[in-house]
């Protein structure tokens, strides 16, 4: 009889472990969780993107609660845009998700832009004016995910020295950058990543221009090859030792 009652107590006491358990988690849950997720959108983000990041974040919605953590780091992994993403719980299960996005720097190929974090990424993530006033590039081969270091401080340079400007780029590589003239579309400059017009170079340039056409057909296409250390080499269609020189 005395083992009876020992068992029955053991198991009640059991089942007041448990339901005070439930109990708890579920005062937890209706205190604690985030149950409603508002949004503070980093206004250079398209009205695209902002629409895609509020269809991922609800399916993260798990028995009516969000885990603030899963949301963080998902955001980062799936859209490149986002810098960081911060979420701030507030009063009535509320939590307010804070998207701060990368800096575009270039378009490039009119589809595609550079960003601050050296990723090339569509374009669309980005609100139409934030595009509409980067300057821009054509770039010939297949674009990779990432810029290397000498691209991203190429292009860097050409934004701070204001090149894009006067100049249209055409990248083929890393060792041939094509700058046309946009006064004169007959004259192109040609570049390696490292060779960057200089005030001084462009000095230069501007003279060897003039005597050109005072003295050549205006109709031929000139390219001014600046990869050379202390001279430049002006030639007819393309740069280098093989165009067919003044």
């Amino acid at each position: 009889m005395k083992n009876t009652i020992k068992r029955f107590r053991i198991i009640a006491l059991v089942f007041l472990v448990a339901g005070v358990s439930i109990g708890t988690h579920k005062l937890y849950r209706s205190i604690c969780a985030v149950q409603y997720v508002t949004y503070a959108f980093d206004q250079t983000l398209s009205c695209e993107l902002q629409r895609d990041i509020r269809e991922q974040v609800a399916l993260f919605e798990n028995e009516g609660s969000y885990n603030p953590r899963t949301i963080i780091s998902t955001i980062c992994e799936q859209f490149p845009c986002v810098k960081s993403v911060a979420v701030h719980c507030q009063a009535s299960n509320t939590a307010t998700v804070e998207i701060t996005a990368h800096d575009p720097i270039v378009r490039i190929n009119g589809a595609h832009v550079l960003t601050d974090a050296k990723t090339i990424i569509p374009d669309r993530s980005y609100a139409l004016y934030v595009v509409d006033s980067l300057p821009s590039f054509s770039m010939a081969s297949a674009l990779p995910e990432r810029c290397s270091d000498r691209m991203m401080g190429a292009v860097r340079r050409c934004v701070e020295d204001r090149i894009f400007e006067q100049y249209t780029l055409s990248w083929v590589n890393e060792h041939e950058l094509y700058f046309q003239d946009m006064r004169d579309p007959s004259f192109s400059l040609l570049c390696d990543a490292v060779s960057l017009p200089t005030h001084s170079t462009l000095i230069s340039y501007e003279q060897l221009k003039d005597s050109i056409k005072n003295r050549k057909s205006a109709q031929n296409h000139w390219v001014a090859d600046l990869r050379f250390d202390d001279q430049i080499i002006v030639s007819r269609d393309k740069g280098g030792r093989y165009g067919k020189g003044v």
